[in-house]
């Protein structure tokens, strides 16, 4: 639903006290992704943060692991953080909890160096 960008069918499917954590639980100030939202509207929240940090060049599945409780799925990305203009590149798995058919829990890891470097939050490799 994502890929089609229909968010509110996507949002539909998520558990009115869904716990979404991007990477990190703690939130950051200085890397606004970095957290946990809570609920449908920390959800959209959590969506919105992606669409105006990045610009999705690639964004490939690769596999896809689970039962009627947990789903596991793994893949790539190359994302143009809007801010900077720089690239992130990352291999990426998200862990998802599903309760009463809805998405319970999604937490989604990612190169938190190549996060933070692409937002120049680093200093660049020599």
């Amino acid at each position: 639903m994502l890929a089609r960008h229909d968010r509110p069918a996507a949002l539909a499917l998520v558990h009115p006290e869904a716990e979404f954590i991007d990477v990190k639980r703690a939130a950051q100030a200085r890397l606004p992704l970095y957290g946990t939202f809570r609920g449908r509207a920390g959800a959209e929240a959590f969506l919105q943060g992606l669409a105006d940090a990045f610009q999705t060049e690639q964004f490939e599945h690769e596999g896809l692991l689970g039962d009627e409780h947990t789903a596991v799925a793994w893949g790539s990305f190359r994302h143009r953080v809007r801010a900077t203009g720089r690239l992130f590149e990352s291999d990426w798995a998200l862990v998802c909890r599903v309760r009463d058919g809805l998405i319970a829990f999604h937490q989604f890891y990612e190169d938190t160096e190549a996060l933070e470097r692409s937002f120049n939050l680093l200093p660049d490799r020599g």
